[in-house]
């Protein structure tokens, strides 16, 4: 089941448990899929559509920067353990270059991204 949706840019992002998928939002056809390294708990992404935050189950955020240039692709990653337990909420404020994180654990954190 869907774990994750967020749109921005044109984009339409889902995730399910260990996958992501990016639609174009104008005709839905698929971008590309990609694998995540762990279980997928929420998602998120910038204002500019090119960084997405994967929330997961362990406690990781694990950042992907993308480029839809030519076509798409994951051009890099971060991760991070932001957590001791489920990440529930994410949110990036680009601007500050801020990565805003909730979880079971009853924290709210925030990490430089």
């Amino acid at each position: 089941y869907i774990r994750g949706l967020a749109y921005s840019h044109g984009h339409i992002f889902a995730g399910n448990h260990y996958n992501i998928c990016v639609w174009n939002a104008v005709d839905f056809k698929i971008l590309g899929t990609f694998r995540v390294p762990y279980k997928l708990s929420c998602l998120t992404n910038s204002e500019d559509g090119c960084i997405l935050g994967i929330g997961q189950n362990t406690g990781r955020i694990t950042t992907f920067q993308l480029d839809f240039e030519e076509r798409f692709h994951v051009r890099g990653k971060n991760e991070f353990l932001g957590h001791s337990s489920s990440v529930t909420s994410l949110s990036i404020l680009l601007k500050k270059q801020l990565l805003f994180s909730g979880s079971t654990d009853g924290l709210l954190s925030f990490i430089s991204c």
